[in-house]
């Protein structure tokens, strides 16, 4: 494991003699056991070297960042990963190409990454360690074996992939739709939200009960800041909006024994706040987001959402991939442009006119072919970089993503 700024700029010397073009990378956080997630491990992969760099033992990773720049990185799932480059680097480096969206648009069913390594290369991944604390140092063999298991094979299962694509005419839907996540929507962390306490289930709750959800949510929040806990470890969403409604009803809640003493008395404390409060100090119930729409429109919208169905249909791929309903209905609307809510390949499927909001081409496409995936056995060989006698002091060993927020496995 690269483990200081010596030993990334002799590796990233090596890695541009290699001159390789692509790579595979994969980030770990700790965001099942701090309040404030940190960027804990970088795994690294190309066709013939893997490795693992420790960004919480350097200061610099500017050069990696820059590297990166130079190559087609190959992710899966990335969307969290884009949250942790946001925050930590300040951009996201480099042509990043996704697999997941790949098995997507290909009309895969099941889009974890071990299900698709399972799907083109009949390899299977050890999830063991998928919720373990990336803080620890030294990393026990199996977390390093674990975070190499998710970049080792990704190249390979890129390739097919690739050829899959191709062979359909999707690899420009496959760039397009990498561009757009990439782009466009990048990721976005739950700490990042202002009202933390609107969780989901909270929009059925009456004014009262979030009044006191919100009293509830805000203590949870300052507790797991001061305790450096994930806030779901100081008490679950299930629990909140269960004691919310009960408290707002008069009845009494019985808090967990395991629970210290300042904890009650702050638990306790937030309550009687919330019990002061009146009624216009509650906080509003948030109005359904959908649009309204007259009959004409809901007419459209229903006709779009049966074309979109159809077409996922023939093109073997999920209804989602066409696009949402809130889409078609802000088209329909024109609260937003067309080309901000659809892709260009998914407005040209689709056979929208740009021009008319609502209404289709004249001429509707051709169908595209479908293909189901072939499970494809492949041999991967790692090789490491040689390191020479008098720089072996500072290589590193050639080792081998909130409840929230990513999910590969």
């Amino acid at each position: 494991m690269i483990e200081t700024n010596k030993q990334l700029q002799v590796w990233l010397k090596q890695l541009k003699e290699q001159g390789e073009s692509r790579c595979a990378v994969d980030l770990e956080a700790d965001n099942f056991y701090h309040y404030q997630e940190k960027l804990c491990l970088i795994q690294f992969a190309n066709q013939a070297h893997v490795e693992v760099i420790d960004p919480l033992s350097m200061d610099d990773l500017i050069p990696f960042i820059d590297y990166l720049d130079t190559q087609t990185v190959w992710m899966h799932g990335a969307q969290y990963d884009f949250t942790l480059m946001h925050r930590y680097w300040g951009r996201i480096p480099g042509k990043i190409y996704d697999t997941q969206i790949a098995a997507k648009l290909l009309g895969f069913k099941k889009l974890s990454l071990g299900e698709v390594l399972n799907n083109l290369l009949g390899e299977s991944l050890d999830k063991t360690e998928q919720r373990s604390d990336w803080t620890k140092r030294p990393l026990p063999e199996s977390m390093l074996e674990y975070a190499k298991g998710d970049v080792l094979h990704l190249l390979a299962a890129a390739d097919i992939l690739t050829a899959q694509l191709k062979e359909l005419g999707r690899w420009e839907w496959f760039e397009q739709s990498c561009d757009w996540e990439q782009n466009k929507k990048g990721g976005i962390s739950a700490t990042d939200y202002k009202d933390k306490w609107r969780i989901k289930g909270s929009e059925k709750l009456k004014e009262e009960a979030l009044c006191y959800l919100q009293a509830i949510g805000n203590w949870r929040e300052e507790r797991a800041a001061k305790d450096n806990k994930t806030p779901f470890k100081i008490l679950g969403n299930a629990k909140m909006l269960e004691w919310a409604q009960a408290l707002a009803k008069g009845e009494k809640i019985k808090l967990y024994e395991r629970w210290r003493k300042e904890w009650v008395n702050g638990f306790n404390h937030a309550i009687k706040q919330a019990k002061k409060q009146s009624q216009d100090q509650w906080p509003p119930v948030m109005k359904n987001s959908r649009m309204r729409l007259n009959q004409e429109e809901e007419k459209l919208v229903k006709s779009w959402i049966e074309t979109k169905r159809k077409k996922a249909a023939e093109l073997n791929i999920q209804e989602s991939t066409l696009g949402s309903r809130g889409s078609i209905e802000a088209w329909i609307k024109e609260t937003q442009t067309i080309d901000d809510l659809f892709m260009p390949w998914q407005i040209q499927v689709l056979g929208m006119d740009k021009e008319n909001p609502g209404q289709a081409l004249p001429e509707s496409e051709p169908k595209e072919k479908t293909l189901k995936p072939k499970a494809k056995k492949v041999t991967v060989t790692v090789k490491s970089i040689l390191i020479k006698p008098d720089i072996q002091d500072v290589a590193s060993e050639n080792v081998l993503t909130a409840e929230s927020t990513r999910k590969k496995a």
